[in-house]
C-alpha cells in the first residue's frame, strides 16, 4: 500500500484490536450468531449450556468464597473458546460484507485486477481497508459501532493504529485521526522482529534457512552487505530492510581484524561514536583504540550488540534505541533528567508501595480525572468543579518547598504541622483579592464534636472520598440493626447527608 498507491486515490489501513475479547463476549449475541448460522436448535443449546452454566470461587487469605455466575464472557484456556469467537468474528465480518457490497467503503487492491481486500482478522485482531476519506472512516466507526454494542467486545484504542498510503495528504491524515481518535504507526514498530532475522545470518551459519538464502542472495559475502535483487522474493526484501537497525545498534569485537573495514565499521568500543569519521589524528579516538583489548590467540572478528547484557540482538533494545534517536531530533526541554530517571527516583523513595503508585501514576497523567474520563467517552463535560482545592493543593506544595528553602537557609519558617493552615489562608487572601465576586467560604480545618441531644443517639461516619457513601450507607445499616430510630447521622460530605 506504500509502494502502489498513486495518483488521486489514496488508501489506508485501520489495525483494530480487542480490549479483552473472550471476557466481553455476549451470550445472547453468540447464541443468534450460531442460529444465524444454520446450526440445529439443539446443539446451539448445549453450546449456551456450557457457557451459561458456568460459576467461579475466589480464594481470601486461602479459603474459598462465594460462587461467582458470570453474566457473559468465554473462559480462557477453554480449547472450545477460540472457536466460539471466531463464530462471534462472523457477525463484524457480516458488517463489512454489507457495506463494501453497497459501495460505502472501497477495499485495496495490491494490482491492477487482483481482488479488491477490505479486511482480514488474525486472532483478535483485524485490518480494515479502505480509502482515506472521512466519509468512509465515519461509515467504518458507526459500523464498529453497531457491533460493540450487539457483540459486547471494544475497541482498544491505544492499541488500534493507522497506516495511510504514500499518496495521501498531512491533512487528511490528520483529520482521519483526528475523528477516530487513535494514532497512526511508526515505521519503526514494524521491522523490530525482522532484526532478528538478520542476526541469525551473522551468528548462525549452520542453519538451513542460512544456507538457502546464502546460497541464492549473498553468496560471496554476509547478510550486512546483501543488495536487493529485481527477482527477491517478498521475504528476503522485507528482512533486507532490517539492516539499517542492525547497522545502527551493532559494532564489531576485535579478533583478527580481517573483517572489519576501519573507515566504514563501527568498532571502536564506545556507543555513539564507534565509527572513525575522519582520517586526522585524534587524541580520543587514539585513546578509544588504546583501550581496546585483543587476546594471545588470534580469533575471528565479532558482531556484537551492546546494547543488551548478553551481547545478542533484542527488540526491546532495539526499540529503546530509535525510540531515543526520534526523540533526539523532537524539541526538548533544557533539563537534562529524563523521565526514565524520574520514575526510578520515584520507585526507589522509601514511602508505601501505594505513595509510589500514586506519584507514578500522577507523572503518566493516568489518574481518573474529569479531563481523563472525557477523552475516554465517559463524560461529557470536564469543567473543574473544585477549583478551590485545585489551587489549596497547588499552595501546600508551594508552601513545602518554601519552608524547605528556609530550613536549609536557616531561617525562621513556620511548623510543619501549620503547613495546611497557612496555605488555606494564602488561598483564601488571594482569592478574597482577585475573586471576591465568586468566594466559596471555607469552613475552619479543626470542627468540634457537639453531643446529641438526650432523647436520640449520634452516628458519625468518615471515610475517603470514594468510599463516603458506602460509609454512610453502613451508618444508615448500623443504626436500624440496633433498632434506633431516633437517630442524628453526622459526616463531613455534604452530598451525601443531602442524598440520606
Amino acid at each position: 500500500m506504500e509502494t502502489n498507491c498513486t495518483g488521486k486515490k489514496s488508501f489506508m489501513a485501520m489495525k483494530l484490536d480487542m480490549s479483552k475479547t473472550y471476557d466481553r463476549v455476549e451470550c445472547f449475541f453468540l447464541e443468534q450468531i450460531l442460529l444465524k448460522l444454520g446450526f440445529q436448535v439443539s446443539w446451539v443449546e448445549l453450546i449456551m449450556e456450557c457457557i451459561t452454566l458456568v460459576s467461579y470461587s475466589i480464594l481470601v487469605n486461602g479459603e474459598p468464597k462465594g460462587m461467582i455466575t458470570p453474566s457473559r464472557g468465554l473462559r480462557q484456556g477453554d480449547p472450545l473458546s477460540p472457536y466460539l469467537f471466531i463464530f462471534c468474528v462472523k457477525g463484524l465480518n457480516a458488517l463489512l460484507c454489507g457495506v463494501a457490497s453497497r459501495g460505502e467503503i472501497h477495499g485495496f487492491s495490491i494490482c491492477k485486477n487482483g481482488p479488491k481486500l477490505t479486511h482480514l482478522f488474525f486472532a483478535d485482531e483485524c485490518l480494515i481497508f479502505c480509502k482515506s476519506t472521512l466519509e468512509e472512516c465515519r461509515k467504518i466507526q458507526e459500523l464498529l459501532g453497531h457491533y460493540e454494542m450487539a457483540s459486547g467486545q471494544m475497541i482498544n484504542k491505544e492499541k488500534t493504529t493507522l497506516s495511510f498510503s504514500k499518496n495521501t495528504d498531512v491533512t487528511t491524515q490528520e483529520a482521519i485521526k483526528v475523528a477516530l481518535q487513535v494514532p497512526a504507526i511508526g515505521h519503526y514498530e514494524k521491522y523490530l522482529e525482522l532484526p532478528s532475522f538478520v542476526w541469525c545470518f551473522i551468528h548462525n551459519k549452520d542453519t538451513l534457512v542460512y544456507k538457502v538464502f546464502s546460497v541464492k542472495y549473498f553468496p560471496n559475502g554476509n547478510v550486512l552487505d546483501a543488495l536487493v535483487h529485481p527477482k527477491s522474493s517478498y521475504a528476503w526484501k522485507s528482512i533486507l530492510q532490517a539492516q539499517e537497525v542492525i547497522h545502527k545498534g551493532a559494532i564489531w569485537r576485535i579478533g583478527n581484524g580481517e573483517a572489519i573495514n576501519i573507515w566504514d565499521h563501527q568498532w571502536l568500543p564506545e556507543l555513539g561514536c564507534s565509527k572513525i569519521v575522519s582520517p586526522r589524528a585524534d587524541s580520543n579516538v587514539v585513546r578509544k583504540v588504546g583501550g581496546i583489548y585483543v587476546g594471545e590467540v588470534e580469533a575471528e572478528d565479532v558482531l556484537i550488540w551492546p546494547l543488551s547484557p548478553s551481547g545478542s540482538y533484542s527488540v526491546q533494545s532495539a526499540y529503546r534505541l530509535l525510540m531515543e534517536a526520534k526523540n533526539s531530533t523532537l524539541p526538548s526541554s533544557s533539563s537534562p533528567m529524563s523521565s526514565n530517571s524520574i520514575w526510578k527516583k520515584i520507585w526507589k523513595l522509601k514511602v508505601p508501595n501505594k505513595v509510589c503508585h500514586f506519584l507514578w501514576r500522577a507523572t503518566r497523567d493516568s489518574f481518573p480525572t474529569k479531563k481523563n474520563l472525557k477523552h475516554q467517552h465517559l463524560l461529557l463535560d470536564d469543567t473543574c468543579d473544585g477549583c478551590f482545592r485545585c489551587a489549596l493543593f497547588a499552595m501546600i506544595a508551594w508552601c513545602l518547598w518554601e519552608r524547605q528553602n528556609r530550613v536549609r537557609e536557616r531561617q525562621r519558617t513556620w511548623q510543619l504541622h501549620e503547613v495546611g493552615r497557612r496555605a488555606r489562608d494564602l488561598v483564601q487572601e488571594y482569592w478574597d483579592i482577585h475573586f471576591k465576586e465568586k468566594l466559596i467560604h471555607v469552613c475552619p480545618l479543626t470542627v468540634r464534636w457537639s453531643p446529641p441531644s438526650a432523647e436520640c443517639y449520634k452516628i458519625n461516619f468518615d471515610a475517603t472520598i470514594l468510599e463516603e457513601a458506602l460509609a454512610g450507607k453502613r451508618a444508615v445499616e448500623f443504626a436500624r440493626e440496633l433498632s434506633f430510630f431516633n437517630v442524628q447521622i453526622e459526616g463531613d460530605c455534604l452530598r451525601v447527608i443531602q442524598a440520606l
